[in-house]
C-alpha cells in the first residue's frame, strides 16, 4: 500500500485532532466556569424539585435568594440517573450580581470532566499509534 494513502495515517491524524479538540473544549469550559465564579456571588440554594429527562434521568430545580432577598430559580441542564441531588438538599450556587437569574451550581464540573476524559483518551491512543506504527517516508 502506498505510504501516502495509508488509512492508518489518516486514522491517527483524525484521532489526534479529535483529542486536541475535546481537550481544548475542556480547557475552555473550565476557564469560562472559573471566570464566572470569580465575579459571581456565592449563596446557598435548596433543591425544590427534580425535573425528569427523556431517558429517566433527573436534574435539580434550585431555589435561591439574591443579596436583596429576591427569590430566583435555577434549572440545571445535566440529567443523571440516579439523581445526583435529593429534594430539600442544600447546594452551593453562584449567580451574577448584575443578572441574578444567571446562575450556576457550585462544583459542577461534569461536562468539563467528560470532555477532558475524551480528549485525553483520543490523544493518548493517537500518540501510542504514532509511536508504534509511524514510519518515516
Amino acid at each position: 500500500m502506498n505510504k501516502q494513502t495509508d488509512p492508518l495515517r489518516y486514522a491517527m491524524a483524525i484521532f489526534l485532532l479529535i483529542g486536541l479538540i475535546f481537550s481544548g473544549l475542556a480547557i475552555y469550559f473550565f476557564k469560562t466556569q472559573q471566570d464566572f465564579i470569580k465575579t459571581a456571588i456565592q449563596t446557598e440554594g435548596r433543591v425544590i424539585n427534580l425535573q425528569n429527562g427523556r431517558k429517566g434521568g433527573k436534574a435539580p430545580i434550585v431555589e435561591y435568594a439574591d443579596k436583596e432577598g429576591k427569590t430566583h430559580f435555577y434549572y440545571h441542564d445535566v440529567y443523571t440517573k440516579p439523581s445526583s441531588y435529593s429534594l430539600g438538599e442544600q447546594v452551593k450556587i453562584y449567580y451574577n450580581p448584575s443578572y441574578p437569574d444567571n446562575a450556576r451550581l457550585g462544583g459542577d464540573y461534569f461536562l468539563i470532566m467528560i470532555f477532558g476524559f475524551i480528549g485525553v483518551i483520543f490523544t493518548f491512543i493517537s500518540i501510542v499509534c504514532i509511536k508504534v506504527f509511524w514510519k518515516p517516508m
